[in-house]
């Protein structure tokens, strides 16, 4: 996570997200959405996981 995080946070990967995927050629449009599928499918997992833990919400 932190290094999706770093990513998207330097010059390329805001730009990849402003500008999207439209004008990449579409074998390049198809391993983006691949590759962005892969790290959804690991946030999910992660926030799963977190969200399952048990919390002590007592003062």
């Amino acid at each position: 996570m932190r290094k999706y995080v770093e990513i998207v946070t330097m010059d390329f990967g805001m730009c990849v997200i402003r500008v999207g995927e439209d004008p990449l050629p579409p074998d390049s449009q198809r391993k983006l959405r691949r590759l962005k599928a892969a790290i959804d499918r690991g946030v999910s997992r992660t926030y799963s996981a977190r969200s399952q833990r048990r919390v002590d919400c007592t003062l």
